[in-house]
């Protein structure tokens, strides 16, 4: 661009006829310089030309109030083109130094003749100079203008003040530069142009108001000035000896044709909510500079999606599913792929929402990063974890249950990811702590939940707390990259990213050996899933709470997909369509575009036999084993669950389940360690309210413990029950207040205490 600090060269300034008027010049030059408006004209913005990886053209961005200026090197201009608007506004323009003395001469006698400016007598420069410092059409503003006229002349070379010009042109109908002007006028960029139409563009300046092109199929005095035009740029290209024979006939057709397509050409606007994302990234040097900008986008992948979202969502209709949107990343360098924001963004209601950055609840799609914090933590594939009813929290009970009803007793935390039950998942959540789950969710990317750790309790387990398709696809991302961080980046040409290590590659490759492992899914989804693929992927689902939010994300070695389904209005979806309709999409993309590697194994691990029940060292009596991955530096104990006479010794919480009780345990009984007293219900500090409605003698609450010896229970002091067998299980009537419960046998004792309302 353009430098306030380049100066005049004075010592061309003999050049000038005479001493005084040398020294004249030398006096305006002072007065009126143009240093003050060139360094502003140096921070003009240009309309960037953003194109996919591959240069296709996205779109070119509007300036402020949607005003269309492109810079294009003078080199990368039709040559015909270029000596058209020379010869139509200077033709004499290599020759003087910024002033044509037989110009300005024609303007005066003209002046003098008509009383008023009929022709400015305007070289390119002093147009330019216009363009810089805008004057009023005044006598001194002209003087002014040639004063500084000069000064560019001195300042620049003739090829630069010709570029500037010509990208800088006044056209009209909120377009600046020949460029754009080409593509406002007549549909296609400059090298597509005929001779007719080149020439246009060069008589246009002069009044883009009288020498509309659109004035040719007008009728009345319009249609004289369409005949005008015509006549003026047929001598145009008379005088450039590039009319070749053109009648003018021919040339009205030739004008005739690109007006019609001009009229009908749309400035690109493909991948809207892309560039929404991207154009307050871009630096003020790109807007200044203009051009090219590449990005990352894959158009052909991005339009595969696109495609496949629009007809999910056709075949969702009567689930009331509106919307979706999708996101897709490299997972080597972080590049963004595709990037659907929403079905339409001609929608005005809601299309212009971008659905990677809305929030909404992810469901079961935080179970991974639950999971592999556990792994970190000491856990294993083979770990135990209760799928029964059981209760969670202190004075806020919560309850969760699996999305099919069902409860399945003791799982490995292979299946309970693999098949994503909740109870499990929670339950694993508790015994880390939320502020653990939720740092490292934050270390992930996970920044939608900064400042709201104290509202998050065990359900974030499950989905509470509001994230992005944003977070959750680039976090998702860590888990083929070996728990390392990965920053999504649009600019192709821009430096890969180091990311950080938030789990462990061992973590990491477990967590992927689990999430392609198909067995494992058949607990919660049956033996056939619309997640099979025929090459190593790994999936995870997700529904909010009300089934507005449906989610699905998917991985390979090369690539990390996630696809939002619902609705941006809040809308519940009718019926249950799960998340096989986004899983359709990302399993679909995959299979599409995917290099389809196997991830690397783990590392530091061990195969060992093991009881498909208790998850520990297959022993003789086991009648199921397999084969689990287990950390070299752990050792299991053998089953304690199978002996030689055939019965499973549950232990207690699953006898009750087992012996078809409804009842829901308290979780912090089953981190008290075996052979103990403990309070099974309920969870001490636990809240009930007595229902107004209902007789009292109707409204009780349940009292269950369990220890290897008798139970002896107290109530506020009053003898409830003596020496009872273990398991305890009694009803009490409730009563308003705060009641205290004292559990005692032979070798311990538990209290714990309920308050009614």
């Amino acid at each position: 661009m353009l430098s306030a600090r380049i100066r005049p060269r004075l010592v061309h300034l003999p050049l000038l006829p005479g001493l005084a008027g040398g020294l004249l010049w030398l006096i305006l030059l002072f007065l009126w310089s143009p240093a003050d408006g060139v360094e502003a004209f140096a921070g003009r913005r240009y309309s960037p030309y953003v194109t996919d990886r591959n240069g296709r053209l996205l779109q070119i961005l509007p300036l402020e109030e949607g005003l269309r200026r492109e810079y294009v090197p003078l080199e990368e201009l039709p040559g015909e083109l270029v000596q058209l608007l020379v010869q139509s506004e200077d033709r004499r323009f290599p020759y003087h130094f910024g002033v044509d003395p037989l110009a300005m001469f024609r303007a005066a006698l003209l002046f003098a003749r008509e009383g008023e400016i009929v022709s400015g007598g305007s070289t390119i420069t002093m147009q330019l100079a216009r363009i810089i410092n805008p004057h009023e059409p005044t006598v001194t503003g002209k003087l002014k203008e040639m004063v500084q006229a000069v000064w560019l002349e001195f300042a620049f070379p003739k090829e630069r003040i010709l570029e500037l010009w010509i990208n800088n042109i006044p056209y009209g109908r909120n377009t600046e530069g020949v460029v754009s002007a080409s593509r406002e006028y007549f549909g296609h960029g400059p090298v597509f142009l005929t001779r007719g139409e080149a020439a246009v563009l060069a008589v246009l300046p002069r009044s883009p108001v009288y020498y509309n092109p659109a004035l040719l199929d007008r009728r009345n005095g319009e249609a004289e000035r369409g005949s005008a035009l015509a006549d003026r740029v047929l001598a145009l290209l008379r005088e450039t000896d590039m009319a070749d024979g053109l009648t003018r006939e021919d040339l009205l057709a030739d004008i005739r044709e690109g007006n019609r397509r001009g009229a009908n050409y749309v400035f690109p606007r493909l991948v809207p909510h892309f560039i929404a994302m991207i154009r307050p990234q871009i630096t003020e040097e790109e807007w200044h500079r203009g051009g090219r900008l590449i990005t990352s986008l894959d158009l052909d992948r991005h339009g595969w999606m696109e495609d496949t979202i629009n007809r999910l969502i056709d075949d969702a209709r009567e689930n009331r599913i509106h919307n979706g949107a999708a996101l897709v990343l490299d997972n080597r360098t972080g590049e963004i792929l595709a990037y659907v924001g929403s079905q339409d963004f001609s929608d005005t209601s809601q299309g212009q929402i971008d659905g990677i950055q809305a929030f909404g609840q992810p469901g079961s799609t935080m179970k991974p990063f639950l999971y592999a914090l556990a792994l970190d933590r000491g856990m294993t594939p083979a770990t135990v974890l209760p799928d029964i009813p059981m209760m969670f929290g202190s004075r806020e009970i919560y309850t969760p249950e699996n999305f099919n009803n069902r409860f399945n007793g003791p799982v490995r935390l292979r299946t309970a990811l693999a098949s994503s039950l909740n109870i499990p998942a929670v339950y694993v959540l508790e015994k880390l702590g939320t502020p653990l789950f939720i740092e490292k969710l934050k270390e992930a990317g996970f920044s939608s939940l900064e400042g709201r750790e104290g509202e998050l309790g065990t359900g974030v387990a499950l989905g509470d707390g509001d994230v992005t398709l944003w977070e959750l696809t680039s976090a998702f991302a860590l888990f083929p990259r070996g728990g390392e961080t990965l920053t999504p980046r649009w600019r192709k040409d821009e430096s890969y990213q180091e990311g950080r290590q938030i789990y462990s590659e061992r973590s990491a490759a477990l967590i992927n050996d689990i999430l392609t492992d198909r067995t494992g899914r058949v607990t919660g989804f049956g033996q056939s899933s619309r997640l099979d693929t025929d090459f190593p992927a790994i999936f995870k689902t997700g529904t909010s709470n009300q089934f507005n939010d449906i989610w699905a994300l998917g991985a390979t070695t090369d690539l990390t997909c996630g696809v939002w389904m619902g609705n941006f209005s809040g809308e519940t979806v009718i019926g249950r369509p799960g998340s096989s309709l986004p899983a359709e999409g990302a399993a679909g993309f995959l299979r599409e575009f995917s290099a389809g590697h196997e991830f690397p194994p783990p590392e530091g691990v061990k195969q060992v036999r093991i009881c498909t029940l208790s998850g520990e060292a297959a022993g003789l009596w086991c009648p199921g084993t397999m084969e689990e991955l287990i950390p070299e530096e752990i050792s299991l104990d053998t089953c304690s669950f199978h002996g030689p006479d055939g019965e499973i010794r549950w232990p207690d919480e699953y006898r009750y389940w087992r012996e078809g009780s409804r009842s829901s345990y308290s979780s912090s009984a089953l981190h008290e360690p075996e052979g103990r007293l403990v309070l099974l219900h309920p969870p001490s500090g636990s809240q009930f309210y007595l229902d107004e409605n209902l007789p009292g003698n109707a409204q009780s609450v349940r009292i269950e413990a369990s220890a290897p010896e008798p139970i002896t229970l107290y109530v506020d002091g009053r003898l409830l029950a003596e020496k009872s067998p273990s398991p305890l299980r009694i009803s009490r009537k409730l009563e308003r207040g705060t009641h205290q419960i004292l559990l005692i046998t032979d070798k311990d004792r538990a209290e714990g205490s309920y308050d009614v309302k």
